[in-house]
């Protein structure tokens, strides 16, 4: 008895999420997606992290139905691999013939990164100046992908209401007519609240957390905010599900047994 009051009184110390129940119990989110790999911010990594991707794309293909879709992607917490599942996403959805754009809306340029990008302006360079002439400026090829083109953050001013201006709606607006998909990459909800700004009705979230990093507390906090808004549809993709346990709590992706066979959509989806 006094073993299992340790180990019950320990996992309510705990300060992290470390398993798929304890998601469930904080957020009616589903997990369509996970990884084992841990979400280092390198570029040789993604490619690991794509084919995780694949499954949580084939998974939520029936709700994206509308022709343009935006989809916000956060976390709760600071590190829990927001960039690098935002970035990963992207290429999975550019590689089955869709036109994407990864727009960079955070504050430490992860993004870049991640693709190897030259400095330049970016998003908050284009918002300040409000010169449509630099648009063309600051959206970027990548080499690795041909249906994927990123707009990188840029210099963020200390004050991030542009987000929330209407020549960033404009922008999206005109974003989302060129490409089949807008990818918005975003601080952690912890850090940053811009990405509710950024939800509004339509608009797709796709919420990261990584178990044994993610603070329960935050996203107790997140679950909070995000019930205030009218997103078309929300899911979870989790790093760090390491272990059969973890595993065998999540959802079933679809084909998720047969990824070698797995037969590309000949339209958008």
């Amino acid at each position: 008895l006094g073993l299992v009051s340790f180990y019950f009184l320990r996992s309510l110390s705990n300060p992290f999420l470390r398993s798929v129940p304890e998601i469930a119990a904080v957020i009616e989110y589903p997990v369509l997606g996970w990884s084992k790999i841990e979400p280092v911010s390198d570029p040789k990594s993604l490619s690991a992290i794509v084919a995780s991707m694949d499954r949580l794309r084939l998974s939520w293909r029936t709700t994206l139905a509308e022709e343009k879709k935006i989809i916000v992607v956060t976390s709760s917490t600071r590190g829990d691999g927001e960039h690098v599942a935002a970035a990963a996403f992207a290429l999975s959805l550019a590689k089955s013939a869709s036109k994407v754009l990864l727009l960079d809306a955070s504050c430490d340029e992860g993004i870049s990164r991640l693709f190897n990008l030259p400095p330049g302006p970016g998003l908050y360079d284009y918002l300040a100046s409000g010169n449509p002439d630099l648009l063309t400026k600051i959206i970027r090829d990548v080499p690795v992908q041909e249906n994927l083109k990123v707009i990188p953050a840029g210099a963020k001013p200390a004050n991030s209401g542009r987000l929330e201006s209407s020549h960033y709606d404009s922008l999206i607006s005109q974003l989302s007519t060129e490409s089949n998909f807008v990818i918005i990459a975003t601080d952690a909800l912890n850090i940053s609240l811009d990405a509710l700004a950024l939800l509004k009705p339509g608009v797709h979230l796709l919420l990261v957390a990584k178990l044994n990093h993610s603070l329960k507390e935050s996203l107790r906090l997140a679950a909070s905010e995000l019930t205030h808004q009218k997103i078309a549809s929300s899911c979870i993709y989790l790093f760090g599900a390491n272990n059969g346990a973890a595993i065998d709590h999540l959802p079933r992706p679809v084909h998720e047994n047969n990824t070698e066979g797995l037969q590309e959509p000949t339209a958008v989806w």
